[in-house]
C-alpha cells in the first residue's frame, strides 16, 4: 500500500513552512488529494514533482549556461569584427557595404514615415508600413552601436581601441 503524507510531514520534509506548502496546493503546483477538508500527498506524487523540480532547476542552469557561452561568442565575434573594421580604416579603405547599409535603412525609413504620413492607408496597411519602419529602424540602431558602441559592447570597444 501506497504511503500517504499529511502536510505538516511534506512540509517538515522539503523544509518548508506549512502555508508555503498550502499555497503549493492552493495553486495546484504540487498534486495532492483531499479526504474532507484534509489534504494529503501521495509518496508517488511527491517523488515525481521533486523529479521534476530537479530537472526543471538543471534546465535552467544549463540554460544559463548556454546564454553566457553565446554572450562570449557575441562580444568575441563584434570584437573581430571591429578590429577588421579598424584595419581596413588604417589601411585607408572605407566599409562600403556597411556604408550602402545604413543609406538603405535610411531610406527606407524616411519611405515609410512619408507613406504614413501622406497616403490614406486602412489599419492593416498602416500596421505593415510601420512594421518594415522598425526594421529599418532596428538596422539603423544596429550600425551605431556597431560603431560607437552599445551598453553590451562599449566597454569592449573602448578596451580595444586603448589596445588593452
Amino acid at each position: 500500500m501506497e504511503k500517504i503524507y499529511t502536510v505538516p510531514e511534506v512540509a517538515l520534509y522539503l523544509k518548508i513552512s506549512k502555508s508555503k506548502l498550502y499555497h503549493l496546493v492552493q495553486t495546484g503546483k504540487i498534486p495532492h488529494v483531499r479526504k474532507g477538508r484534509n489534504v494529503r500527498i501521495k509518496e508517488s506524487d511527491l517523488k515525481q514533482w521533486l523529479e521534476a523540480k530537479r530537472l526543471e532547476a538543471s534546465h535552467e542552469t544549463d540554460l544559463a549556461n548556454i546564454s553566457a557561452e553565446l554572450d562570449k561568442a557575441y562580444l568575441a565575434d563584434r570584437q573581430n569584427a571591429r578590429t577588421a573594421a579598424n584595419e581596413r580604416l588604417k589601411a585607408g579603405g572605407s566599409n562600403t557595404r556597411a556604408n550602402w547599409m545604413i543609406v538603405g535603412d535610411v531610406v527606407g525609413l524616411l519611405g515609410c514615415l512619408l507613406t504614413l504620413f501622406i497616403a490614406e492607408l486602412g489599419e492593416s496597411e498602416r500596421a505593415i508600413i510601420i512594421t518594415f519602419g522598425s526594421y529599418f529602424g532596428l538596422g539603423l540602431r544596429d550600425a551605431h552601436q556597431f560603431e560607437f558602441g552599445s551598453s553590451r559592447g562599449s566597454k569592449d570597444k573602448t578596451m580595444q581601441l586603448s589596445g588593452k
